[in-house]
């Protein structure tokens, strides 16, 4: 990490964060007695710079941080990608350790496990995800050729995500949208699902309505329809409001399952797209990912 960051750049409360992806393969997997070999791949990392104001818990902004690294990677690669995370950054002395020079991060809680001394400058190791990482499909692991063809799409969508990151604004309407919609890739259950997705629609029409302090279901379907030049009703998209409402704040009924289940789908299309069409205004095309 330290041959490619300037230390020197970094202000007081500025860190760095640079996620590593992992990918969770046998290296001697197409290994023979007359054919050698040892698998290694080279993938693109992902590295931010952040701003720290809350001194007192910095570790908190900073796996903040490293989750919408993760959430953007796993969007934009279709994929739960495990990132392996460096994050180092200068702290003011304020005469007390507020965050240890070296820490490791349990990625299940996001707080230390172990400690050392206190620095001008701190850094921890974080993994989020699978411990291992990104496992190939099945398909991919036949042939040597077909697993350099998905490693190097991989890579060429985490450069992808890179660009994004460059360009996307932390904490904007666009960014709560596209960690909400990578966030969902996260979750188990379709209720959880379902909710970060409705999250993204939500935050993509703060972008149409930034002074509105609570968005509306007219103001949402108004978003949409802009947006997907769809022939959706109001009547149809109020369907989908009130099973994302159901979903949230109850336990769905068995019998609706299928229909939960229809509109978790149909909401990840919505928000897609909605972001879709945000980067293309920024000249940014996801056609080719």
């Amino acid at each position: 990490m330290s041959d490619k960051i300037n230390f020197d750049e970094l202000k007081e409360g500025e860190y760095f964060v640079k996620g590593h992806m992992k990918i969770d393969i046998n290296p001697r997997l197409f290994d023979t007695e007359e054919s050698p070999s040892f698998l290694s791949f080279l993938m693109q990392d992902l590295l931010v710079k952040t701003k720290v104001t809350d001194y007192d818990a910095p570790n908190y902004h900073l796996l903040g941080v490293a989750k919408r690294v993760r959430n953007y990677a796993s969007l934009f690669c279709k994929n739960r990608i495990t990132l392996e995370f460096q994050i180092v950054g200068k702290m003011p002395d304020v005469g007390f350790p507020l965050f240890p020079e070296h820490t490791i991060f349990d990625s299940t809680t996001g707080l230390p496990l172990t400690g050392a001394r206190y620095g001008d400058k701190s850094f921890f190791l974080s993994g989020l995800g699978p411990k291992n990482g990104l496992k190939p499909p099945y398909d991919a692991t036949q042939t040597y050729n077909k697993l350099i063809e998905w490693s190097g799409k991989i890579h060429k969508n985490l450069k992808l995500t890179q660009k994004i990151l460059d360009r996307v604004e932390e904490d904007s309407f666009l960014d709560h949208a596209i960690r909400s919609l990578g966030n969902s890739i996260w979750m188990d259950g379709v209720e959880e699902q379902l909710t970060c997705r409705w999250k993204t629609l939500e935050s993509i029409t703060r972008i149409d309505f930034p002074e509105t302090r609570h968005i509306k279901f007219d103001q949402i379907f108004e978003s949409v329809h802009k947006r997907l030049e769809t022939n959706l009703t109001k009547e149809q998209f109020d369907i989908y409001r009130k099973f994302r409402n159901l979903s949230t704040h109850e336990i769905p009924p068995l019998e609706i399952s299928r229909n939960v289940h229809r509109t978790a789908d149909m909401l990840w299309l919505f928000a897609s797209k909605m972001i879709e069409s945000e980067l293309k205004a920024m000249g940014i095309s996801l056609d080719d990912s």
